[in-house]
């Protein structure tokens, strides 16, 4: 069965948020995936480049002045990273109370963290995307969106955001003030622990 994969839901935090696992069957680019073999997931609060023409790709060229052959080399080096981290693996699918559950091309709208050999929830994948330059955080309210943009800092800082040929997308920034302390706290943006840790480490993201 195609969706044999897909372990379905294995917990549930309110009539909004639930969670579920399975396996990534395919990486379609550094923002989309397949999991279990039929469900299609797109990465909440980040955008990776196109790897193909289309409307996009043609905005895109328009507002970074990039070519669009350069941007298409990028969206495929943003699937090939995925992939290389995720591809194959299992995953855990979080749905986000602030976000609908499905964009307009019926997509799963879903934050996706990594599974150990354990069965433990490990980091947050859009998270390292960012912080490694592949993908911008977008405007949009969700969960850990001050947290994206904390990677998005961390990408400047190590000379990776010029990759993405900012500015793009006509995104807008939070404007994180320079006391805002990097912690290590993965439970989302109301919820902040403090202590410190590096962007650049796994652990960094765990919960």
């Amino acid at each position: 069965m195609a969706g044999s994969s897909l372990l379905g839901v294995l917990g549930l935090r309110g009539e909004e948020e639930r969670t579920m696992r399975g396996t990534v069957t395919k990486v379609f680019d550094g923002d989309t995936i397949e999991v279990g073999g039929e469900r299609v997931v797109r990465f909440i609060g980040i955008d990776a480049p196109e790897k193909s023409r289309s409307e996009k790709l043609r905005r895109d060229v328009r507002e970074t002045g990039m070519s669009p052959l350069r941007i298409v080399e990028q969206g495929e080096e943003a699937k090939a990273w995925l992939d290389r981290l995720i591809g194959g693996e299992t995953v855990e699918l979080e749905m986000d109370p602030d976000v609908d559950r499905t964009d307009k091309y019926d997509r799963t709208l879903a934050h996706v963290w990594t599974v150990d050999e354990h069965g433990e929830k490990g980091f947050l994948v859009s998270r390292m995307i960012v912080s490694h330059g592949h993908a911008l955080p977008t405007s949009d309210d969700h969960r850990y969106a001050s947290q994206m943009e904390k990677a998005w800092e961390m990408a400047q800082r190590e000379g990776l955001a010029e990759n993405l040929g900012v500015p793009r997308f006509g995104r807008k920034t939070r404007g994180l003030s320079p006391e805002h302390e990097v912690n290590g706290d993965q439970e989302g943006d109301h919820k902040r622990k403090g202590g410190k840790g590096e962007i650049g480490n796994p652990h960094y993201w765990r919960p």
